[in-house]
């Protein structure tokens, strides 16, 4: 997989955050930056400079002698993560389904489009087209730090998450939410949106505690 030498660092982060999102690297296992960089097809610098972004974000650790290697998420993380969530994303898009102009709109069905063509036929997109979907039903709101802090809650509960629940496939309860979702917010149904959301992000968050117990 070849990266655009103009934007090569910020390309590399990306796509090395989607693979530890999806699950390419496991919990506690070193991460082999000679084998990412041959991945890639780029040196190593690139490669070094996205795992020490990714590790002041969290979603990595070092350790002398060992390397860089994915932290699993724990219940405590996972509690804060889905917190917050609950208290800020159904409203944002609750908003936003007012705000949304036709362009948003049609982004947003895109946005869909791609989350179920994932479902159906490439289980490791989901993580990502799952998080493109809901960020494109806050994206009206033009508020670029609640989107970031949003999109940031999301990457947080997905690493790892692929440990304990299975992505949603095209006729999961969750992947028929998200189509109930989309209708009420392309159709400005504000309250009828925020209550999905927040019963959407509470049933993951509730299946997800049971793993842990």
């Amino acid at each position: 997989m070849g990266i655009h030498v103009q934007t090569i660092s910020s390309q590399v982060y990306k796509a090395l955050r989607d693979q530890l999102i999806a699950g390419h690297f496991p919990p506690g296992q070193p991460i082999r930056q000679d084998a990412v960089a041959a991945g890639f097809g780029v040196s190593k610098i690139p490669i070094r400079e996205a795992l020490f972004r990714l590790e002041r974000e969290g979603l990595i650790s070092s350790e002398a002698n060992k390397g860089f290697y994915v932290i699993p998420l724990t219940q405590e993380e996972a509690v804060d993560v889905y917190t917050l969530r609950l208290q800020m994303e159904p409203q944002a898009v609750a908003e936003a389904a007012l705000m949304a102009s036709e362009a948003d709109k049609a982004f947003a069905r895109v946005a869909f489009d791609e989350l179920n063509r994932a479902a159906q036929s490439d289980r490791l997109r989901v993580p990502h087209a799952n998080r493109m979907f809901h960020l494109s039903l806050i994206r009206p709101l033009k508020k670029p730090v609640t989107v970031q802090f949003i999109e940031r809650l999301h990457i947080i509960s997905e690493r790892n998450l692929g440990e304990h629940l299975e992505p949603a496939g095209g006729e999961d309860q969750a992947h028929m939410e998200h189509r109930t979702m989309l209708e009420y917010w392309l159709n400005g149904e504000a309250e009828a949106v925020k209550a999905l959301v927040h019963q959407h992000i509470q049933a993951t968050f509730s299946e997800l505690m049971s793993h842990y117990k």
